[in-house]
């Protein structure tokens, strides 16, 4: 069995292009995309791993909207 990330990010255009770039992860399965035509849902891959992503809630709030830490080491 494997196990599937799922991660969010507020751009998955962006987010992708960089793991693209970075990691030579590439697009794989459909991208879905609001009424604005922004992708709120895609997947990569690289081999045979899958990383899922989307866009988070409108009521999601992250370490760095919050004031918190950015970088944890």
């Amino acid at each position: 069995m494997a196990i599937v990330p799922y991660l969010y990010y507020e751009n998955v255009e962006n987010a992708m292009r960089f793991l693209a770039k970075a990691f030579g992860l590439r697009r794989f399965g459909a991208r879905n995309r609001d009424k604005e035509g922004k992708v709120f849902h895609a997947a990569i891959r690289s081999g045979d791993d899958v990383v899922m992503m989307g866009r988070p809630g409108k009521k999601y709030r992250n370490p760095r909207r919050l004031g918190g830490p950015r970088n944890v080491c």
